[in-house]
């Protein structure tokens, strides 16, 4: 037989089991090490004093039971200020009521705002330090809401529709120069977008009148406008139709003008051609000519003597300058 183990030994063994499962316990529980993940930074707190110098994203080793490291967030974190109660806040989303403040009179405005910042990773120690675990509760929310009160309670209600866009820049340029004074560069704004005002329901109305009266006016002073210009064609027109009528009548007054003209050219040339052919013809014609001439005539003078034997027959002698009546009765 073999020899038997002594009791202490069996103790031992029995214990080793034990002490591995201490020791993964322990290892889960205090592990050593801490993983930061991306768009967080780890701030490590030894014996309840914390580290200026962040840690950045990665896997880091700490002393279990002395150290601890905490995960901050330093992503943009998006504020919107919107209805009339508290909703439950989503990564990287709060949810506020809308900013209820007074205007120039003291009448109840209600603003919706968006706004966009992060904390400034090197800055995450001192601002925990600073301000605590809610420092947003105690720095941004407030200074965002000193600021929208400051600049709506500049202006009376009813020029607040009209003056939206100034508005939203100076809520935007306070906002920013606010958050960066109080929380000492630590606190970076990227955006702010004013979404909404509210009014009070009578200067709601008072405004919603006056616009449509600017409707109204605007409408009749179109309808004005456009008569006039119609009025101012139709003159147009008419007027260009007189002009285009003068034109015509000048231009048919010219054609006439010129056919008269010319005609009295052609006359013109029409006699001044038969005076230079009478000439020419005087010229020609000497005294023996109109001898022959004349008794050509005498010759058809007698032939119709023989023909018309009743007829009175009036003789022009050239030569003498007489005149004779024949009568063949």
């Amino acid at each position: 037989m073999g020899k038997d183990i002594p009791s202490n030994v069996v103790s031992k063994i029995a214990l080793v089991p034990i002490v591995i499962l201490f020791i993964v316990i322990f290892i889960f529980v205090f592990s050593p090490f801490k993983t930061i993940e991306s768009g967080n930074v780890g701030i490590k707190i030894t014996l309840g004093k914390f580290d200026n110098e962040e840690l950045m994203p990665g896997l880091h080793f700490k002393i279990p039971i002395i150290q601890d490291i905490k995960i901050v967030d330093v992503k943009v974190h998006t504020i919107n200020y919107k209805g009339s109660q508290d909703r439950p806040d989503k990564e990287g989303l709060i949810e506020k009521p809308s900013i209820n403040v007074l205007d120039e009179r003291g009448l109840p405005v209600r603003i919706e705002l968006t706004v966009q910042y992060r904390l400034i990773p090197d800055q995450a120690s001192e601002m925990i330090q600073e301000w605590g675990w809610n420092w947003e509760d105690k720095l941004v929310n407030p200074t965002i809401r000193d600021v929208v009160r400051d600049v709506i309670g500049e202006y009376p209600a009813e020029k607040l529709p009209v003056k939206r866009q100034e508005i939203g820049v100076k809520i935007e340029e306070g906002i920013k120069k606010a958050i960066k004074n109080v929380s000492k560069n630590k606190v970076q704004v990227i955006g702010v977008q004013l979404r909404d005002i509210k009014l009070p329901p009578r200067i709601a109305q008072k405004i919603e009148e006056v616009q449509i009266a600017k409707q109204e006016a605007e409408k009749m002073k179109y309808v004005e406008e456009k008569a006039k210009k119609e009025q101012e064609v139709r003159r147009i027109k008419a007027e260009t139709e007189k002009i285009e009528k003068i034109i015509k009548a000048e231009a048919e007054a010219e054609k006439r003008v010129k056919e008269a003209e010319g005609r009295a050219k052609a006359r013109i040339l029409e006699a001044e051609a038969q005076a230079k052919a009478n000439r020419l013809l005087s010229k020609s014609i000497d005294k023996k000519i109109l001898e022959w001439k004349e008794i050509q005539v005498q010759e058809k003078l007698m032939e119709a003597i023989k023909e018309n034997k009743n007829n009175n027959i009036f003789l022009n002698i050239p030569q003498g300058n007489m005149h004779y009546w024949l009568n063949k009765r």
